[in-house]
């Protein structure tokens, strides 16, 4: 095998391991709606996946991944929740989705709350990543790079959008949630890129 092959050979595993590693340090949340309490990650940990159930989405569940992987660690900001948001137009308006305004452009959201029928107003729990060693969004821009899922919803065959696979130079975790429709029934995720502290 010539030097170009094995040069290959090992990124490629070096990459499977990194992806397996943040796979493994998953935290999937139990199902929340309004009759329950919320559901926070675990310190080190931020929102990634998010998915829904039930009439009008009523259900929600999210999926947590590391961003505190060793050298990198926790951030020890104080965390805050957004407003209360759901389809009316109270918020930033994105694609028809109403999301709601952060308080610090660099968060990731560590939390989820509903409140009133069919979960129709959420919240989520905001943390800064700012400070030495800590994994951070930013990208020298002015804004962190984002993107915007696709709506979904609890239809069959209307899945839940996924993050992008995580590598060694970035993981999107989930900015801000949006919705739109009866009840905030069609949700959209914000994910940004979060890269490993320098």
């Amino acid at each position: 095998m010539n030097r170009a092959k094995k040069a290959v050979r090992w990124l490629t595993l070096f990459a499977c391991a990194a992806i397996a590693s943040f796979q493994a340090a998953a935290q999937n949340l139990p199902f929340i709606s309004e009759e329950t309490p919320p559901a926070f990650c675990a310190t080190g940990f931020a929102l990634a996946k998010l998915k829904c159930a039930g009439r009008y989405c009523d259900n929600v569940k999210g999926t947590c991944w590391r961003y505190a992987d060793p050298p990198s660690v926790p951030s020890s900001q104080a965390s805050y929740w957004t407003n209360w948001f759901s389809e009316e137009r109270s918020g930033e308006m994105i694609e028809g989705a109403n999301f709601p305004k952060l308080a610090d452009n660099y968060s990731v959201a560590v939390g989820i709350q509903c409140r009133g029928r069919y979960c129709d107003d959420m919240r989520l729990l905001m943390l800064p990543l700012r400070g030495p060693r800590v994994a951070t969004l930013d990208s020298k821009s002015d804004y962190p790079i984002c993107r915007i899922s696709p709506s979904f919803s609890e239809e069959a065959g209307n899945a839940a959008p996924q993050p992008a696979a995580p590598s060694p130079a970035f993981i999107e975790f989930i900015h801000r949630v949006g919705c739109s429709g009866r009840y905030c029934d069609n949700l959209r995720i914000e994910w940004c890129r979060v890269f490993p502290a320098k």
